[in-house]
This record gives structure tokens, C-alpha cells and sequence, in this order.
């Protein structure tokens, strides 16, 4: 994991039946409910129409030899 000032970078492993869309929705609401149940107050003066993430994600696969 890493990121900037509006983003984030996430090596995932999961397996091809996975389903990627069930996964972001997933990393994305539960890291909103514990980001608001300890941060809300200061992170709601800051939100644009209450949304902590944009909707859109990217992504692309790696195997272990491109990993770095």
C-alpha cells in the first residue's frame, strides 16, 4: 500500500473467481465506516456531496514476476 494527497495504491492477491467490483465495494464501505466513526467530524467539513471515495477505481493485473 501507498499513495498520495487523492489516492491510494493497493497490492491485492485474490483468485480469478473473485469478483473485483464486490471486492472495491467492500475495501471502500468499510474503510468509510471506520474512518467516519472515528474521524467524522473533521472529515465531513472537507467532503464535497458526503462521500468519503469517488465511485471509479483502477485496475490491473500483476503476476509475481512484475510485482515490484
Amino acid at each position: 500500500m501507498n499513495g498520495d494527497l487523492d489516492h491510494i495504491h493497493l497490492l491485492i492477491e485474490c483468485t480469478p473467481q473473485q469478483y473485483i467490483p464486490d471486492i472495491m465495494k467492500a475495501l471502500k464501505g468499510v474503510s468509510a465506516r471506520i474512518l467516519m466513526k472515528e474521524y467524522g467530524i473533521i472529515i465531513k467539513k472537507k467532503l464535497w456531496g458526503g462521500h468519503l471515495w469517488n465511485p471509479s477505481y483502477f485496475v490491473a493485473t500483476a503476476s509475481g514476476n512484475t510485482e515490484e
